[in-house]
């Protein structure tokens, strides 16, 4: 596992504060003030003044799983390129949310269906927006591209998904994943 900026400032400085210039001597980086800015988002570092920044412990460290999910799902539907929820998502679209599965709490997936000929851009759209559609992630969001060669979606509370016919079948096939959440989809 390779070692990470975050990593050796904490190991540098623990919980004393520290200056741009002390980052950029202990780490031998040229980027210190971007990858202290970085760092600041991630919610791994705290201003504390001009250019004076701490390491945040593991309790004061802000859950950013939500904000992150978000914005990759506000990218998905902001695409100017065809897709529609399918799997997990299309169950929790048409039951209005009242079910969802995941196969981690740290781990947030997102499946889509795309026409075939769609594909190759929606790979270009995710990495361009620095998404991942790695199958091997296993933390963070990532995305499940469903190339179809019978792409029919449909419209349900404004959002594309697939058929509801198909959601249900899917339900029906898969009980020990989705239990009954058949009496939950809407019409």
């Amino acid at each position: 596992m390779p070692v990470s900026y975050s990593d050796v400032a904490s190991l540098a400085f623990g919980s004393r504060p520290f200056s741009v210039r002390e980052f950029a001597a202990k780490t031998g980086t040229l980027r210190a003030v971007r990858l202290l800015s970085e760092m600041k988002s991630r919610g791994l570092v705290e201003r504390i003044g001009r250019g004076r920044y701490r390491i945040l412990s593991p309790d004061e460290r802000p859950d950013l799983r939500a904000l992150e999910w978000s914005r990759v799902n506000r990218l998905l539907l902001s695409a100017d390129l065809p897709m529609a929820w399918a799997g997990v998502d299309a169950v929790r679209v048409w039951t209005g949310g009242r079910y969802t599965v995941s196969p981690s709490a740290f781990l947030r997936e997102f499946h889509i269906e795309v026409p075939k000929s769609a594909e190759g851009r929606w790979r270009s759209y995710l990495r361009s927006h620095r998404i991942s559609s790695d199958t091997r992630r296993r933390i963070g969001s990532k995305v499940i591209i469903t190339p179809s060669s019978h792409y029919r979606p449909s419209t349900h509370r404004g959002e594309p998904v697939i058929p509801r016919g198909r959601t249900l079948a899917m339900i029906r096939a898969h009980r020990g994943i989705y239990a009954n959440a058949d009496t939950l989809v809407e019409h």
